[in-house]
């Protein structure tokens, strides 16, 4: 792979980890949905993302650049605090 190869492969999967991030966030009510001009929570669809972050973060362990793992693992742990705070809120 060439070095532009690798710089768009990285910058697609950064987009990729921000736009996951980013609709779990709007699962959990921390921005405006775009398609409603609303904040929601909903709880089973944000950890679905979070899911899927997870599932990225196995699937490529040891095949990321210090970026790339960053802001990963950035990512998950912020989203997790989030989920847990909106949980406990749910909760009662």
């Amino acid at each position: 792979m060439t070095a532009p190869e690798r710089t768009r492969d990285s910058a697609l999967f950064l987009t990729l980890v921000a736009q996951l991030m980013q609709m779990a966030m709007i699962a959990l009510g921390k921005i405006i949905n775009p398609a409603t001009g609303k904040t929601a929570v909903d709880l089973t669809q944000a950890r679905d993302f979070i899911d899927m972050l997870l599932a990225l973060q196995t699937r490529t362990q040891g095949n990321l650049s210090d970026e790339e793992r960053q802001m990963l693992e950035r990512a998950v742990n912020e989203l997790r605090m989030m989920f847990v705070d909106e949980e406990r809120k749910a909760a009662g």
